[in-house]
């Protein structure tokens, strides 16, 4: 359901042409038989993309579109108030989506689970919730957003040791742009290494049980067979071994660096040659 000015209507027949397809998308990936309705709202304004945020803490200005799971609610700006207009705008409508939808399946929307039908109503009584890097790692691997600009990005971190803690990113992502940039990148490879790991049943067992009332390292020893720790720990692993020196040498920037430096050395290399045959000539003259 779109709510939104008539200076966007033509954006939104736009997006109506793909709602169906994300959300054939998300309900095959999390057994959900269907999405309940989302609300969806479009910003034409800067003023109104924050007046429309709940109260309390406001997103970072850098943000283009905010999802509330719990409201089955999304706040988007028009492509008019973004950097280029976003040619692909409606990926960033299947990542927020992607939000609700893993929040309904959390909820109970889906199937019986599987293979894991084990997990009951038991050992709700600490309600452990979806941490917030799941969310996004999830969001980012529905909406295929992963990058040669994240790859780069995380292999810098991995390299020199910077890497965010998974323990920072459970309720909430760094405020400056690079950090939180770097936790998106972080959460997109670590629920991609999940589902490679175990299976796409097995990931989305691990979120109802979640939605459940497991706490987390219940459910990861419950669903995955192993405990969360060990996990993160054969993860990092993971990235030391597959973020290497390779993505950073053969990035463009590192390329253009390169070939600045060839260019460089090659002008050096002419003028060390013209000066010598400058003075081979001078030789020549005094000789005379």
């Amino acid at each position: 359901m779109f709510h939104y000015r008539s200076d966007d209507e033509k954006l939104v027949s736009y997006l109506g042409g793909f709602s169906l397809e994300i959300e054939d998308r998300v309900t095959e990936d999390l057994s959900l038989e269907e999405l309940d309705e989302i609300q969806v709202t479009i910003a034409s304004t800067h003023d109104d993309f924050r007046s429309l945020q709940p109260p309390g803490k406001k997103a970072q200005n850098w943000a283009a579109a905010l999802a509330y799971p719990s409201q089955d609610r999304i706040l988007m700006k028009s492509p008019r108030l973004l950097l280029g207009g976003q040619p692909h705008y409606e990926k960033i409508l299947l990542h927020e989506v992607a939000h609700v939808a893993l929040d309904q399946a959390a909820r109970g929307g889906s199937r019986e689970a599987g293979s894991n039908q084990n997990v009951t109503r038991q050992a709700r009584s600490e309600t452990a919730g979806i941490p917030r890097w799941l969310h996004e790692g999830y969001a980012i691997h529905v909406a295929r957003e992963w990058s040669p600009d994240r790859e780069v990005l995380l292999t810098r971190a991995v390299v020199g040791g910077m890497t965010i803690p998974l323990g920072r990113l459970v309720s909430d992502f760094p405020e400056d742009k690079i950090r939180a940039q770097l936790a998106y990148a972080q959460s997109a490879d670590l629920v991609n290494y999940l589902i490679r790991s175990y299976g796409s049943d097995a990931f989305r067992d691990f979120v109802i049980a979640l939605g459940k009332g497991y706490r987390f390292g219940h459910a990861s020893r419950t669903i995955l067979g192993e405990d969360f720790l060990a996990l993160e720990e054969r993860w990092h692993r993971h990235l030391r071994t597959r973020y290497t020196w390779i993505p950073l040498l053969t990035s463009t920037g590192s390329l253009w660096f390169l070939a600045s430096l060839v260019f460089l050395a090659a002008y050096v290399r002419k003028k060390l040659t013209a000066r010598a045959k400058v003075q081979e000539w001078s030789e020549e003259e005094i000789d005379l």
